[in-house]
């Protein structure tokens, strides 16, 4: 599955901000392929690293404990979670815990290959899940935690006006129209949307898209309403699961649609299959390597009886010219 938008963020943690604010972390997991499982009182929130963060039903075994995972439990087990927040419209997810008078921030990089950061008061960095290094950052136990560079548009904080100077501005470029106007961190999906639902081209020159701005300034302010009332959906052609979408999307017209009440459940079923394809692959290579590890013992006992074999060959031998031997 595709990795989440800046505006599905969005509204997922809006949601988990009034489900999971003020409880308590009962535990942390660190399952397989980048993801994790944070355990609250009477919730659970499932996380893979650039792909999602929702609220879950689904509990898969997470098995023995990483050293990641016994490095965030050490310090945030048991804490309560005062805030969960995005940095603007980027995808950065902050959450804030306090133990005793201890505070902590769990940092999820949702872009590129994504990371997970635990930082403390003194923005020391205490846990990375990979350790990496930047031109202008290091992410190394011990080092100072530096966010990385943030978007300078905000659409959700901005009005009519901002919205069409800075359209103006960016279409000045010699470029495709939907890459001139990328600096609007909705999602790629949301965009070509929004400029072919306006009259125009995504793939159009930017600078010919100059006198019609105007429409697409207000579908953009249009999706701001998005933003607060969505109406996430997931795309299906026969069983399979195509997309999922926080409004209707002209290019899946044709497909089956699945409406769903909140983003968190869209996500948590979007990823349900894909949680359970990925511990069915677990079983298959433990079931793989335990037929290697029976292979390998019936060799090692098929030459064990070729040897008793030889040995007691041997022993008989001896033991018929043994008043051979005593001469």
């Amino acid at each position: 599955m595709r990795d989440i938008t800046a505006s599905e963020l969005f509204v997922a943690v809006k949601e988990l901000k009034r489900l999971i604010e003020g409880k308590r972390l009962n535990n942390f997991y660190d399952l397989s392929g980048k993801a994790f499982r944070l355990d609250f009182e009477e919730a659970s929130v499932y996380i893979r690293l650039g792909k999602t963060i929702n609220l879950t039903k689904f509990k898969e075994d997470a098995g023995q404990a990483s050293e990641f995972a016994t490095g965030i439990r050490r310090h945030i087990k048991g804490a309560r979670l005062e805030s969960i927040k995005q940095k603007g419209m980027d995808r950065l997810v902050l959450l804030k815990f306090s133990k005793g008078i201890e505070r902590y921030w769990l940092v999820l990089e949702m872009f590129a290959k994504g990371n997970a950061v635990l930082v403390d008061s003194e923005r020391k960095i205490v846990q990375v899940f990979e350790r990496r290094e930047f031109k202008d950052r290091s992410l190394v136990p011990g080092n100072r935690y530096m966010l990385p560079k943030a978007s300078s548009f905000n659409l959700a904080k901005s009005d009519i006006a901002e919205i069409e100077e800075k359209l103006k501005e960016a279409c000045q470029q010699d470029d495709k129209l939907i890459r001139a106007v990328s600096f609007i961190n909705i999602g790629p999906v949301y965009l070509d949307e929004l400029i072919r639902s306006s009259g125009l081209d995504p793939n159009m020159p930017a600078k010919d898209a100059l006198p019609n701005l105007a429409s697409l300034s207000e579908k953009l302010v249009g999706f701001k309403q998005i933003l607060e009332s969505p109406e996430p959906r997931a795309y299906k052609s026969g069983d399979q699961i195509v997309d999922y979408s926080i409004m209707p999307l002209a290019k899946y017209s044709s497909l089956d649609s699945v409406l769903f009440n909140s983003v968190n459940d869209l996500l948590d079923f979007v990823f349900a299959k894909e949680r359970a394809e990925i511990k069915g692959e677990e079983k298959k290579q433990k079931l793989e390597e335990l037929e290697k590890s029976i292979q390998k013992q019936k060799e090692l006992a098929r030459e064990y009886a070729s040897k008793a074999s030889a040995y007691r060959e041997i022993a008989n031998k001896i033991f018929q010219n043994m008043q051979v031997l005593n001469q």
